[in-house]
């Protein structure tokens, strides 16, 4: 991607989800969850994690103005992201069927 670009909603939420370490979807509430993993010998920014995944903290905040994160939780080693199911297949070529095998 050229430096400068700005990405689309779309473009984003492929990246967030293809570079996690991790996703699920949660049928009782309709979500979407994805992680990412930082370094277990100490504790880490919301920033550093993402960033060692390839994702910037700025992204994910424009994904929440979108309404597509509804959530972003921060533990010691570990970033978890909650998507709206709804958001994400408006956005997304991915099928219902497709997010419940994860």
């Amino acid at each position: 991607m050229k430096k400068g670009k700005i990405m689309t909603v779309t473009e984003l939420i492929y990246r967030l989800v293809q570079r996690s370490d991790g996703q699920w979807h949660d049928s009782t509430d309709d979500t979407l969850h994805i992680g990412y993993s930082g370094w277990e010998t100490r504790r880490e920014t919301e920033r550093s994690i993402l960033q060692q995944s390839g994702v910037r903290l700025s992204e994910v905040h424009r994904l929440q103005d979108e309404g597509v994160v509804t959530s972003c939780v921060l533990d010691d080693y570990h970033v978890g992201l909650t998507l709206d199911i709804d958001q994400v297949l408006r956005y997304t070529d991915w099928s219902l069927q497709q997010l419940e095998l994860w």
